[in-house]
């Protein structure tokens, strides 16, 4: 069911986050698909998307999140409600996953956030030292698991 993007190497793994949230899987789910259109779908997303030359620019269908739609700098590669949504992307400087996974746990969800990525080149190798070394890619994504908790609690 899972396409490549999930097969041992297709990217190497950068980092894994995860937040516990007190809540059900069916409502964590919501809480991913709408912490994923607002981070990507706005004008910032859309302005560093062309600067960086991504594959993919625009939004497909922002209200609707299913297999192959688009945001600035991602597609849906693969999707299992509620345990799975997987984004891809590349640009100039990275071909990159980013992998959501929602698990049940004793009554509570953790919701796991996996990066993967492949930085070719001199340029890549400076890209991934600004974005990884710098601490922002791993503030970024801990910021969105925490929207994600908050979104997901308020509807339970």
């Amino acid at each position: 069911m899972y396409s490549s993007v999930m097969e041992p190497g297709f990217l190497p793994h950068i980092d894994e986050h995860a937040i516990d949230i007190a809540a059900s899987p069916d409502a964590v789910w919501p809480a991913v698909i709408l912490t994923i259109q607002r981070a990507f779908s706005g004008a910032a997303g859309k302005g560093l998307a062309r600067l960086l030359g991504c594959d993919s620019t625009g939004v497909s269908d922002c209200s609707l999140v299913v297999l192959g739609n688009t945001f600035p700098g991602f597609k849906v590669e693969a999707i299992e409600r509620p345990k799975l949504i997987a984004l891809t992307g590349r640009h100039r400087f990275s071909e990159y996953a980013l992998i959501f996974r929602i698990d049940e746990i004793g009554g509570r969800t953790r919701c796991r956030a996996e990066s993967r990525a492949r930085f070719p080149n001199w340029y890549g190798r400076l890209y991934r030292a600004a974005v990884i070394g710098s601490l922002g890619h791993q503030i970024l994504v801990r910021r969105m698991l925490r929207g994600i908790r908050r979104a997901a609690e308020q509807t339970t």
